[in-house]
């Protein structure tokens, strides 16, 4: 037989069904089910639950019986992982999905899976043990499907690499695919994939779960949040005790980033509510986890680091490369390292690939995953070195050497030379790109910020969304102003003003009074917190950019007054105290 193909750019056909949100519908949660596959399980099951999905939740909605939730459930049909990948990085929004999961392989009958319906982990935890609780409350209360549900850990379909905890969202994946032997069901992939394969009850318990998790997240709010918060944080302080003479070092501190992870993810359903008396619990329960792992003292085995893996890998492009679509010789490279593709994943710009060797030997040895007893397996920090490198040809990561980077003391004593000194008050308006690679990213920028002001001075940043948010929520809309505002105004002792467009973020003795009142004062008026910075003498700096950026500007503007701005004369939808 002769085939004569081409390559050529094409297009994959992405559906969305929406239930949209009633308060704030730019704020999704998603359910991804891939089409383009032509079997009855695979995945024509998931394509039908996720329209079952839509027809149950609107149906509930239009008879009143449950209201529309506070954000809007996208349900995605793609073309296999590269569809709903195109989608996630294509798609101009404001931030990613606040969570979701991957419907796939869903709704055989009890016979050809033995019975299993599996809930695969994923990154951020507290996703993993409400789906479980709610998948466990249907089979119970449906015994007509016939299957028992199986907590198991994280596998790559490769739609779930949507999980990507930087530029994605907690995806964990919902199926019936396995046996109890963990092989594949026997017509996988094959023409005997057909309708009389599937259960009937068994899609309506999928379906049924699969709403009901879409939907308790899609309306979550602030006390929702506190209280995944500390059940988060009992289930990881539980398993510190439980085995902490296990761990080491390395071991406490994969603890505390899958306790840190799931409370950062937490905080982007906040919806209403004491911003000081919230930051106080979720800090409160950091402490909780912190006192749980503080008496893991012994040192990770065989950890001696080299100028190669004192490295910080810094992550510039969305998920995972796939090995088919890479120069051989490159996937060769990556291949050989043992790595898997997720392990890119725990390069945030602050570990070094040591770092990270130990985070994924724990990883490997079974920490967190569900059922089993955590041994490390130590991956050598060489091999990982390589697998960056790797990477870092093929344009996933930067990976520069670690006495080129910038420090938090070379930044303390170039804004000295700047003329930053104690007790100023000081607006900055930053790129975090142009500084160069900071030993610590955006957090450390800001960590020097403060220390070159003092405790008696008072740091401002823009915290702006250019009316890109439909509905402003100071406790979860992130600015548009860069990577160094959106790490300032999430510290839990920041103060963020409350104006839906031209919001003011501020640390220091004076921030509370700057930004109070921010939406009763307008935009740039003398009360504003830039208005007050200017006319009570306070300094600007860019930091990395040009005074292009500097929005001071526009309170002389009032001042004059030129008549070119209206404080008051747009409308927007703010969250306020009470939600």
């Amino acid at each position: 037989i002769r085939v004569n193909a081409r390559k050529y750019v094409g297009h994959h056909d992405v559906v969305s069904g929406l239930i949209r949100g009633q308060d704030d519908s730019q704020d999704e949660v998603w359910a991804i089910a891939h089409s383009a596959e032509p079997g009855a399980i695979d995945n024509a099951s998931g394509c039908a639950v996720t329209v079952e999905v839509a027809h149950t939740l609107e149906q509930l909605i239009s008879t009143g019986q449950i209201p529309r939730p506070k954000r809007t459930i996208r349900l995605l049909n793609a073309y296999e992982c590269y569809g709903f990948f195109a989608y996630l990085e294509n798609e101009r929004r404001l931030q990613p999905p606040l969570a979701g999961l991957c419907v796939d392989t869903v709704g055989a009958k009890p016979a050809i899976c033995d019975g299993r319906l599996e809930w695969r982990a994923t990154v951020a935890g507290f996703v993993d043990w409400l789906g479980e609780k709610i998948l466990r409350a249907t089979l119970r209360d449906y015994p007509a499907a016939g299957y028992s549900l199986h907590h198991e850990a994280f596998m790559s379909t490769s739609d779930t690499l949507i999980g990507d905890p930087q530029y994605g969202y907690p995806c964990p994946w919902i199926t019936t695919h396995h046996k109890k032997d963990y092989s594949s069901w026997d017509a996988y992939h094959s023409s005997a994939d057909q309708m009389a394969l599937l259960s009937g009850a068994g899609l309506k318990a999928c379906a049924a779960s699969t709403a009901a998790y879409l939907y308790y997240l899609a309306d979550a709010g602030t006390t929702d949040v506190v209280q995944m918060a500390r059940a988060e944080t009992m289930r990881l302080t539980g398993e510190a005790k439980a085995r902490g003479r296990r761990l080491d070092r390395a071991g406490a501190e994969y603890l505390r980033d899958a306790h840190e992870e799931s409370l950062r993810r937490l905080q982007r359903f906040l919806w209403g509510g004491d911003r000081r008396q919230i930051m106080a619990e979720l800090q409160s329960l950091r402490g909780d986890m912190k006192g749980a792992t503080a008496g893991i003292r012994r040192s990770p085995a065989g950890r001696r680091p080299t100028a190669s893996t004192r490295r910080i890998p810094r992550r510039t492009a969305l998920l995972a490369p796939t090995s088919e679509n890479v120069e051989p010789s490159l996937a060769r490279r990556l291949g050989a390292s043992g790595m898997s593709q997720w392990a890119l994943y725990w390069a945030d710009g602050r570990r070094t690939v040591a770092e990270i060797a130990d985070a994924l030997s724990w990883e490997k040895g079974g920490l967190l995953r569900p059922g089993a007893t955590p041994t490390r397996k130590p991956v050598e920090a060489a091999a990982v070195a390589g697998y960056f490198e790797a990477l870092a040809e093929l344009g996933y990561v930067e990976l520069p050497e670690r006495e080129q980077m910038v420090t938090r003391p070379q930044l303390v004593a170039d804004l000295r030379r700047l003329g930053v000194t104690p007790g100023m008050d000081l607006m900055v308006h930053s790129s975090l790109s142009r500084i160069g690679d900071v030993e610590g990213g955006a957090e450390t920028v800001v960590d020097a910020l403060l220390e070159a002001i003092g405790r008696k001075g008072t740091l401002l940043m823009p915290s702006f969304n250019h009316r890109a948010a439909q509905v402003y929520n100071r406790l979860a809309t992130p600015t548009t102003n860069g990577a160094i505002p959106d790490a300032f105004w999430r510290r839990p002792q920041a103060v963020r003003s409350e104006h839906a467009t031209h919001a003011v973020a501020a640390m220091g003795p004076r921030a509370e009074r700057m930004c109070t009142n921010h939406l009763e004062a307008g935009c740039w008026e003398p009360e504003s917190p830039i208005g007050q910075l200017v006319h009570e003498g306070g300094w600007v700096l860019a930091l990395g950019a040009t005074h292009w950026t500097t929005t001071a500007y526009h309170v002389a503007e009032m001042s004059v007054p030129c008549r070119c701005i209206d404080p008051f004369g747009d409308i927007h939808r703010v969250v306020r105290e009470a939600g």
